[in-house]
């Protein structure tokens, strides 16, 4: 039965094996969604792209932050997206992917505030997301930072489609951090795709400047500076006001190595 097997699925025009997934890695980081995603929203998709688009700007907008969203332009330059719109659309990806994402905001699926930089930033159709977006219109509350290379009114952001591997950071991460673990590489590659190209470096080489040489560290300055912005030698704008000079620490997992 083995052998008629491995014969048919060797036969001409047979569909190729499906490459299976490794399993999800253990520390990697969760993402909380609300049981009617999967209920009552998702069983009205039915264009592929919109599925794709919806999944993962939904899991974007509840990133550790102070606002419940992400703008159109950081999740256009995101790797893990275009990679399937690629597939979806060779050549078209970046385009495919902003129509998915107006396709979103239409059903209602997020809520789209237009920023005064001419950005959209898309947050959860929840009450927390609704109630955000009424501060943000009211000036009350200050959206994310746009990415780095990002022209005001240019609607997307500059550079390349696809964003260097993050072989970068595994340069740094060895010889500044230590050993990469399985759950390090997945939250390395996350990283890669969420914040601006030189980000992570910088941060690796702040945590072993600062005698951390732990990925918790990195990853708690790369948040701050998310929220509040970098200062002009890289550190983040707001470390000048801790008089300790080391801002991360009490903000550090302690789960990770």
């Amino acid at each position: 039965m083995v052998n008629a097997r491995r014969a048919r699925s060797a036969a001409p025009g047979a569909a190729p094996p499906t490459p299976r997934f490794p399993g999800f890695q253990a520390g990697a980081p969760a993402v909380a969604l609300p049981r009617e995603l999967f209920v009552a929203l998702l069983p009205r998709i039915e264009e592929e792209g919109e599925l794709r688009a919806t999944l993962y700007a939904l899991a974007a907008a509840v990133r550790p932050g102070p606002v419940l969203g992400v703008r159109r332009s950081q999740l256009l330059r995101e790797r893990p997206l275009l990679r399937q719109f690629e597939r979806l659309a060779p050549g078209e990806a970046e385009s495919a992917a902003g129509a998915a994402l107006s396709r979103v905001a239409d059903r209602g699926s997020m809520l789209a505030v237009e920023l005064p930089d001419g950005d959209l930033l898309y947050l959860m159709n929840s009450p927390a997301g609704r109630r955000q977006r009424d501060r943000l219109l009211a000036g009350a509350l200050t959206p994310p930072p746009a990415p780095s290379g990002w022209r005001a009114g240019a609607g997307v952001a500059a550079g390349p489609e696809h964003p260097a591997d993050p072989a970068g950071a595994v340069a740094v991460y060895e010889p500044e951090i230590g050993l990469i673990t399985p759950a390090v590489a997945a939250a390395l590659a996350e990283a890669e795709a969420r914040y601006p190209e030189g980000w992570i470096e910088d941060a690796l080489r702040l945590a072993a400047l600062h005698n951390a040489r732990s990925w918790a560290y990195a990853e708690a300055v790369l948040r701050r500076w998310e929220v509040e912005g970098r200062g002009e030698e890289g550190t983040d704008a707001g470390a000048e006001r801790d008089p300790g000079g080391d801002p991360y620490r009490r903000v550090v997992r302690r789960s990770w190595p």
